[in-house]
């Protein structure tokens, strides 16, 4: 990273560790969003018994017992889908199914169908190089390795960007700090998550389209599924986060998986829309690399360990 972004963090840690908490963190983002119900949404998804799509209710009563008695589990709603309808579904007090709920890093999911979206409208390419993009950011000294970071490189997250959630905290323009930090690998090489990487995707929609990742979304997904109230905090320059501060309401987060199980088909007023390219749904659900530990991830989605097929939309907490 930076020198002046390195000495800005040790600072703020310095203040940190000498109580000094709320003067430490001098990084750039807009409030937190508050709640509001949106007219007309959301459009729910059918409902029926567990027995109509051939399992036992037993089982799913089991499982809910099991998940509540589960000390470190902490579950705050469950939602269970059979072949696209509602089979079981329940919230653990004080949590409730009519208000959003933070995402975290599952936030990384729905930007990277955002990207899929955009890339199946030719915005953009896979290959394409980031700074090809944000050439203003660039100078004379900057990193060979920055150049050739490409848009696969963040969806992996092998960009080697050392710039990271860390050092957003102290500063308030994070594009600037991305293209002046330092790379520490060949783009590509290795598997280091960063959420500044998705954060970097956001920006670029934003850039692309004169307006923010949630617009871009509205009518070619959220209207579309029948999204209701969502929200995406901001840094300071006004793009959406990308890889965290997403709320949503649980159906929705149920909806944009279904999404990919149906391989980016959605009925929509009875006919059957392509929301999101097959292509992209295969890609982002495939191995695309590796993790030092072994874990296998595709385009900002955790695979299933063994390779059965399942994939995790994941999220702290």
């Amino acid at each position: 990273m930076a020198l002046s972004t390195q000495v800005k963090t040790l600072r703020a840690l310095q203040q940190l560790l000498m109580g000094n908490g709320r003067g430490a963190l001098a990084g750039g983002s807009e409030p937190k969003p508050s709640f509001q119900p949106v007219e007309g949404r959301p459009v729910m998804l059918p409902r029926c018994t567990p027995e109509a799509q051939g399992l036992p209710s037993a089982l799913l009563d089991g499982f809910y017992r099991a998940i509540s008695a589960a000390p470190l589990a902490n579950a705050h709603a469950l939602m269970v889908l059979r072949n696209g309808h509602v089979i079981s579904e329940g919230c653990f007090a004080p949590f409730r199914r009519d208000i959003w709920h933070v995402t975290h890093s599952q936030s990384k999911s729905l930007l990277g169908t955002a990207v899929g979206i955009a890339i199946g409208e030719g915005l953009f390419a896979l290959e394409d190089k980031i700074a090809d993009y944000f050439p203003q950011e660039l100078g004379l000294f900057s990193p060979r390795r920055i150049r050739a970071v490409t848009i696969r490189h963040l969806l992996t997250m092998s960009s080697g960007i050392s710039y990271n959630e860390i050092n957003e905290a102290v500063e308030t323009d994070w594009i600037k700090g991305i293209f002046s930090s330092s790379v520490t690998h060949e783009p590509g090489e290795r598997f280091v998550y960063n959420s500044m990487n998705s954060y970097l995707l956001s920006a670029l929609i934003c850039k692309l389209t004169g307006g923010t990742v949630i617009e871009y979304l509205t009518p070619r997904l959220l209207e579309p599924l029948g999204f209701g109230p969502i929200a995406w905090e901001k840094s300071a320059t006004g793009h959406e986060k990308g890889g965290w501060g997403l709320y949503m309401m649980l159906e929705d987060m149920a909806k944009h998986g279904q999404l990919y199980l149906q391989k980016g088909r959605w009925a929509v007023d009875g006919e059957t829309r392509q929301l999101l390219p097959e292509s992209w749904v295969e890609q982002a659900t495939s191995e695309q690399i590796l993790t030092p530990e072994g874990e296998r991830y595709g385009y900002h989605i955790w695979l299933e360990a063994t390779g059965g097929g399942a994939y995790i939309m994941n999220g702290m907490f």
